[in-house]
């Protein structure tokens, strides 16, 4: 870390103590469940849509030299020209924590396990400081007028870190060190959407007991209303992917429910993609079948994601709340390469987008999994982001 932002950090901290200070008043601090007036509002209590990027931790893993996120004011600057006024992003709770003994870690090593493209995390193996990282990172968003939703894919990362993913009851004690970690630094106001507990409940993430959890609606429930209970002025829920149906949303103050045609199956060339192995694919022919597919499919395909829409609306509407799409629309897995190009993904977004006219309680929603810096090709079409994100505020 180099001089300038150490001295950041030193000022931050310091200013903490102000913090702190006045937070001891009623009413100030945020786990005192009030707020300061604002202009923002938190997820449940929006009325117009925002454009909303997942950041998830590309954020931090690909912040160091010779990564597309090495200055962060470039990236936001860069985000708010497109138009975007939202991220959702890897606070990395799993770090911030302290083990059970009360030791905190400052720096973390990522490895970098072999040489096959990573869409999202390090390219290269690294050294992270989270909790330094979330305090500049936080404050550069208010800078941008970038809203952040906190969230988690409590993922090890390659780290040593295996503790609190052994923990029952980790997940609620490292959201809750995390949130008092923020509160203390004055960084959990009015600019936090929301905070999503765990990704894709209970399946896709790093907390392995957790997935073996019989209840997973008891699970969810029990700890989205303890957080509630200590943090009031905050929004919590768990993101979701799919068996919609199965889910009591009964203290979810949204739902993030993450549709991509992907899901809908039998589209060629996604699992060759996600392989990314270019030893044994021609790219060339899997991008010509994936067009010649889209091409004959595209109105059933149609009709399948606005029914997936419809179902997602009805549910967010049953509960009385809001509901979203922070990742989506076409494929899960894409990446840059010179066989491959983005007009899939760009194209399943302008039709997504445009059936969103119909469902007016989506309040966060995104243009694909890849709005990042490292997507190059999708990220240097600056005007289709302008475009996309135009529609979006104009639901």
């Amino acid at each position: 870390m180099d001089i300038d932002r150490r001295k950041f950090i030193s000022t931050a901290v310091k200013g903490s103590a102000t913090v702190l200070a006045a937070s001891s008043l009623p009413g100030f601090a945020y786990s005192q469940g009030t707020s300061a007036p604002s202009k923002y509002m938190p997820v449940s209590q929006l009325k117009k849509p925002v454009a909303i990027a997942m950041w998830d931790y590309s954020w931090i893993l690909r912040h160091h030299r010779y990564g597309e996120f090495e200055n962060w004011d470039k990236a936001l600057e860069g985000l708010a020209e497109r138009g975007y006024d939202a991220i959702r992003m890897d606070a990395m709770p799993q770090f911030v924590v302290s083990s059970k003994d009360g030791k905190i870690t400052n720096e973390f090593r990522s490895i970098k396990d072999g040489w096959v493209p990573a869409m999202w995390g390090n390219d290269y193996t690294m050294s992270f400081r989270p909790r330094e990282a979330l305090i500049e990172f936080l404050t550069k968003c208010k800078k941008y007028n970038i809203r952040v939703g906190l969230a988690s894919w409590f993922l090890q990362h390659g780290t040593e870190r295996s503790d609190i993913f052994t923990e029952e009851g980790g997940l609620f004690r490292a959201w809750d060190e995390t949130l008092t970690f923020l509160d203390n630094h004055h960084l959990l106001d009015n600019n936090i959407l929301y905070v999503d507990v765990l990704n894709e409940y209970p399946t896709t993430n790093g907390y392995d007991w957790m997935k073996r959890e019989m209840n997973y609606n008891q699970f969810a429930n029990d700890i989205l209303s303890r957080l509630k209970n200590k943090y009031k002025a905050l929004d919590f829920f768990f993101s979701l992917d799919h068996r919609l149906a199965d889910f009591d949303l009964t203290n979810y103050a949204a739902l993030d429910y993450h549709i991509w045609f992907n899901h809908r199956g039998g589209i060629p060339g996604l699992s060759e993609v996600t392989q990314r192995d270019q030893s044994k694919i021609d790219y060339r022919v899997e991008l010509k079948n994936l067009q010649a597919y889209w091409a004959a499919n595209k109105s059933s395909l149609t009709e399948w994601m606005n029914s997936t829409m419809s179902a997602v609306s009805q549910a967010a509407a049953k509960q009385g709340i809001v509901c979203g799409n922070t990742e989506g629309w076409g494929p899960i897995f894409w990446y840059d390469h010179p066989e491959l190009d983005w007009w899939w993904v760009k194209e399943s977004a302008e039709v997504c987008i445009d059936l969103l006219k119909a469902y007016p309680n989506y309040k966060f929603i995104c243009t694909s999994n890849f709005t990042h810096p490292q997507f190059k090709g999708l990220w240097e079409d600056v005007k289709w982001h302008k475009e996309m994100t135009r529609r979006i505020h104009a639901l």
